[in-house]
């Protein structure tokens, strides 16, 4: 079964490449979900103003940076698309290991001589490890942690997360290093200050949630501990479990919402799903939102500023780069004529977008 080749570019000036995702073989599938489309929702990730943040005494960004994870705040800087995660969701599920035996069992009982044959002898797809599949328009979709580690341009290796909910290793210098009273150590006022500003990024970008919480779990409190320290954490493998959860709860208990939209947009967007619905759906892709920024604004509601927030020098700007480059090479540039070129500007300002004509690329070079 062959699959179509994906390569990714997060930035023009930063390329990565994604393993292929797309399989080329069409088939029309049913729904996984037992709820209407129209019940679904989003919880989308925040982008985050590391400048206003700094401006105001909490220069946390050096922690993310040490991870490797600049392209991944870089890149919650783009859209969203409702409509197309919506179908996507509804034919989504998680397939394990016993999904794959289930399945080479069935391919055994349609046609006995497969017995002793291998996954790709009987035509099926390989299977490594728990992967997320869904379909959207007859294209079969396959997703690993893998892709989600290639999409940030990070290994697929470093601390799993979801340890540390029962490992100890850490706990004693970890409680040492974050708490300011023991007495509040599972509490997030019992934090530091910087713990504190770290633990709202989180809940905002990284493991985002409705509404707020005044308890932080073993989890998360690792996950500071870990950028604290600068111990690598493995951050696809908690994204896709957390995907991976979020599509079983939708199936086993009908709940209706959509986690990390933008980090699937993204995944979408740069293995040409989009590029190629947009031929044949355009109505799917129409759609787009923008992510809300977290500002320093909360340092006065969290009583960790008592004065007025400073404004950064450099105003925080949704990017444009997306929607002037794909894989490198620009959509628009000096070599279109100048009523194509005003054409789209005014198509991106209709959008929301601060974009001026000095902002065209030149003419490529090839």
């Amino acid at each position: 079964m062959s699959a179509s080749t994906s390569t990714s570019t997060s930035t023009s000036a930063n390329p990565t490449k994604i393993p292929p995702f797309m399989f080329k073989n069409l088939q029309i599938v049913g729904n996984e979900m037992e709820f209407s489309e129209s019940l679904l929702t989003l919880l989308p990730e925040k982008m985050v103003d590391f400048e206003s943040l700094k401006a105001n005494g909490f220069d946390v960004k050096p922690y993310f940076t040490a991870q490797g994870w600049d392209r991944y705040f870089e890149m919650l800087n783009g859209p969203i698309y409702p409509d197309l995660l919506k179908k996507l969701w509804m034919k989504a599920r998680v397939f394990t290991k016993y999904e794959a035996k289930q399945e080479e069992l069935a391919a055994i009982e349609r046609d006995p001589s497969l017995k002793g044959k291998t996954r790709k002898e009987m035509g099926l797809l390989e299977f490594t490890g728990t992967q997320i599949r869904s379909n959207v328009y007859g294209i079969n979709l396959t997703f690993s942690k893998i892709h989600f580690n290639a999409l940030l341009g990070l290994p697929n290796s470093g601390l799993v997360l979801d340890n540390f909910e029962k490992d100890t290793t850490f706990r004693k210098d970890l409680l040492h290093r974050m708490c300011v009273d023991m007495q509040l150590k599972g509490k997030v006022k019992g934090l530091t200050d910087e713990c504190r500003v770290l633990f709202k990024i989180i809940l905002s970008s990284i493991s985002p949630i409705v509404g707020g919480t005044d308890t932080i779990s073993w989890t998360h409190r690792h996950l500071i501990y870990f950028l604290l320290t600068e111990k690598k954490v493995n951050l696809g493998d908690y994204f896709f479990e957390r995907i991976c959860e979020a599509i079983f709860l939708s199936k086993s208990q009908r709940k209706t919402t959509i986690v990390y939209p933008r980090l699937i947009s993204d995944l979408l967007f740069q293995g040409h799903i989009i590029e190629n619905l947009k031929k044949f759906y355009p109505e799917l892709v129409a759609c787009k939102i923008t992510p809300e920024v977290l500002t320093a604004s909360f340092l006065t509601k969290m009583h960790l500023i008592d004065t007025k927030v400073v404004q950064p020098a450099q105003e925080f700007t949704v990017r444009l780069e997306y929607r002037l480059y794909v894989d490198g090479y620009p959509l628009i540039s000096e070599l279109d004529a100048e009523e194509v070129i005003q054409d789209y500007l005014k198509k991106l300002q209709d959008e929301g977008f601060t974009v001026t004509r000095e902002m065209v690329p030149k003419a490529p070079e090839n």
